[in-house]
């Protein structure tokens, strides 16, 4: 897949007209603010995944430029992709690099890493590292471009590596700038056929991504055969989806985890707008569509308030192919909760990825493909408006004081604001009544964000082993999202009142595929009906930044010593 997927479906196209913002905001913010992104840095060679690292510098993956030379067609053995996109000509222009986002100044972290190009005729379209990650403090890549049937027979790169090897691969970044192969993903796709392979867009060493790190383990999707495999960092690959199986050749590109997996896909060109989806994976394989009415998805990101958000790389072509007349029309869409898509940004050129910073803002790699040499750049978009700065704008301060509005900024440990709240530089346009219902809706939406919250409810059956500790399984519904998995409980004191009643402290543990909780246990025990609150101590997955909340908890004593709790409140 070289992010340039190109078979052939037929269709019937069907037109979708995304649903307008049901705030004032959001219908201001998408005839206001077309495009609403700064470049932070510029002067790259196809940029593609990025990610932020534990220094809060944003790391970014270079296909590199079309600077490929080496073949594989003089040896027989090599099977090649089919023309016209292939045969691919090999090289080791790739690289990955470190950009600071306040300043923009960018740093090599490693070079000369295995890239690809597609055939003149198709383009010359780049690959290379598709794709990079961190566990801990070690950062990962995935490659795209290498293997013999992207011109590279044998490993002459100027890296060195370890074990030598010419294949795709996902590998570890050494602190010396080395890299250090993690597992062969040539090998298995080559040993481990999908069911469903589709000949005329066949990629014998794959064309990864991107991909996720989730508890310790690395997720990517191959677009191409259509998959998405689980990759441990001592080099186990087992998969976790055949895409073609469930769904044919839909080429899933992006994935994110938010409880479950989520991956986008870009459809095979010609492209068919608002034909595409992404897919909601569970762990354990099973699958359904999460949203529709998609173009060309080669981004998905949740924000801090889980709204799922999706990149995509263009949306209209004369063609139907990433020609001259795509560019500019990229944009970011976010999904609402009703299925219906709000526009965030436009204007954006083939971009390839995004991912959400440390600020709350979303940083996309643009003029990913199909551009010339040194035109990639990083583009922020503005997600979290200086609510003082808003309030500053002369239409606005004005509107506040003739409606006697009291102003009041966001709290200091607010870093992240709604997404719906148009950027400041749109509301110098506004006055008179405009501003009002600015005015209006901009506290209305402020109060409604800071005091939401996502949903917990569910239950937890539990025996008492030994101790004071018991065990027993849960059942919980997070924001929607359906979460089992067993629990621990070890009780640490109890004292009774002159009532009877008892009173317990305790911790408990919950363990989940999709995260896991520690939780401080303070309730009550009276005539077999127990009461309380479990405060959560901290808190991973789906769970993250729980840290603090509280839920409530009732329950009962069953005849055979066995308790079965019900939980609510939220995170």
């Amino acid at each position: 897949m070289s992010n340039r997927i190109r078979l052939r479906k037929s269709v019937n196209r069907t037109s979708q007209k995304r649903a307008a913002g049901p705030l004032i905001l959001e219908q201001l913010e998408d005839r206001l603010c077309p495009s609403n992104f700064e470049v932070i840095a510029s002067g790259l060679d196809s940029p593609r995944g990025l990610t932020f690292g534990p220094d809060g510098q944003l790391y970014v993956a270079q296909g590199g430029p079309a600077a490929n030379t080496l073949l594989t067609t003089s040896d027989p053995t090599v099977q090649q992709v089919p023309g016209p996109i292939g045969p691919y000509t090999g090289g080791y222009n790739s690289s990955i690099v470190r950009i600071d986002p306040s300043t923009g100044a960018t740093t090599t972290v490693v070079k000369g890493l295995p890239s690809s190009q597609t055939s003149p005729a198709s383009g010359n379209l780049v690959s290379g590292v598709a794709s990079v990650q961190f566990i801990g403090n070690t950062l990962y890549g995935i490659e795209a471009g290498a293997g013999s049937s992207h011109g590279l027979l044998r490993s002459d790169s100027p890296v060195p590596r370890n074990p030598v090897y010419w294949d795709n691969t996902i590998f570890r970044v050494n602190p010396d700038g080395t890299v250090t192969m993690v597992a062969d993903l040539s090998a298995f796709v080559k040993a481990n056929p999908v069911a469903k392979p589709n000949a005329d867009d066949f990629e014998p060493d794959g064309t990864w991504y991107s991909m996720v790190a989730v508890r310790g383990k690395l997720y990517a999707v191959e677009p191409n055969h259509g998959e998405l495999d689980q990759i441990t960092t001592d080099g186990q690959i087992s998969r976790v989806l055949d895409f073609s199986a469930v769904y044919g050749h839909v080429v899933p590109t992006s994935v994110a985890y938010h409880g479950n997996f989520y991956v986008g896909n870009l459809g095979t060109f010609p492209i068919n707008p608002h034909s595409e989806h992404i897919y909601q994976v569970t762990p354990s394989g099973q699958t359904q569509v999460a949203a529709s009415g998609l173009t060309t998805v080669v981004g998905v990101a949740f924000d801090a308030q889980g709204r799922m958000y999706a990149l995509e790389s263009f949306t209209d072509s004369v063609s139907g192919f990433p020609d001259p007349t795509g560019q500019g029309k990229g944009d970011v869409v976010r999904i609402n909760d009703d299925g219906s898509l709000t526009t965030i940004a436009t204007g954006l050129t083939f971009p390839t990825a995004m991912t959400f910073g440390p600020d709350g803002n979303l940083y996309v790699s643009n003029n990913g493909f199909g551009v010339p040499d040194g035109l990639g750049e990083i583009v922020r978009i503005n997600l979290s408006p200086d609510m003082n700065q808003l309030a500053q704008r002369p239409a606005v301060s004005e509107a506040i004081a003739n409606r006697a509005i009291p102003f009041s900024p966001a709290p200091s440990s607010v870093s992240v604001l709604p997404s719906h709240l148009p950027p400041a530089d749109s509301l110098q346009t506004l006055v008179g009544a405009e501003a009002a219902a600015v005015v209006d809706q901009l506290f209305t939406n402020l109060g409604a964000w800071l005091s939401s919250c996502t949903s917990v409810s569910g239950t937890l059956s539990e025996s008492f082993n030994r101790g004071g500790v018991s065990s027993g399984t849960v059942a919980f519904n997070v924001g929607g999202i359906q979460v089992q998995g067993t629990e621990i409980f070890n009780l640490i004191s109890s004292t009774t009142s002159s009532n009877g009643t008892n009173t317990n402290t305790g911790v408990r543990i919950i363990i989940t595929e999709q995260g896991n909780l520690v939780l401080r246990d303070v309730s009550t025990f009276s005539n077999g009906q127990i009461a309380g609150t479990e405060t959560i101590l901290a808190g991973t997955g789906i769970f993250q930044g729980s840290a603090g909340e509280t839920l409530s908890i009732t329950g009962q004593l069953n005849a055979d010593g066995t308790d079965t709790l019900t939980y609510s409140g939220c995170i």
